[in-house]
């Protein structure tokens, strides 16, 4: 169902294996993965498209659209929601490369990486409505 170690020996102790070698060939989860890849995936890449525009207006605020209306997604918790795609994006590549989704995570690093300030601070909800970091 699962290969994982051709050679590997029934009396070696278990040992991790890292997820990319991991193959799903079985009626359950081979779809399932497929599905994710196919369906999932660029469903969460749009409705976060929105709270990557914040991104994109943190790191270059001359570019951003005047008045700069923030996503009506933008809650204290929302950039989770980015990181957890963009996490996502990175680990759907590394099992099946794709090369619009690897510009697609290129372009998200990069604008993840612009919107933080220079002491490596990043919360857009708090850097777009001018909070300190503790409030």
């Amino acid at each position: 169902m699962i290969r994982t170690e051709p050679n590997a020996s029934p009396a070696l102790p278990l040992q991790p294996v890292p997820f990319e070698r991991v193959v799903f060939t079985d009626p359950i989860w081979a779809p399932r993965q497929k599905r994710n890849r196919e369906v999932t995936l660029p469903h969460h890449l749009e409705t976060t498209r929105g709270l990557v525009r914040d991104f994109e207006s943190l790191a270059d605020p001359a570019s951003a659209r005047k008045p700069y209306e923030p996503s009506r997604d933008l809650h204290l918790w929302s950039d989770m929601f980015v990181h957890n795609v963009t996490e996502a994006l990175a680990a759907t590549l590394a099992l099946t490369p794709d090369r619009g989704l690897q510009t697609e995570l290129d372009r998200r690093i990069a604008v993840t990486a612009a919107a933080q300030e220079s002491d490596g601070y990043l919360h857009a909800f708090h850097q777009i409505h001018a909070k300190r970091h503790w409030d």
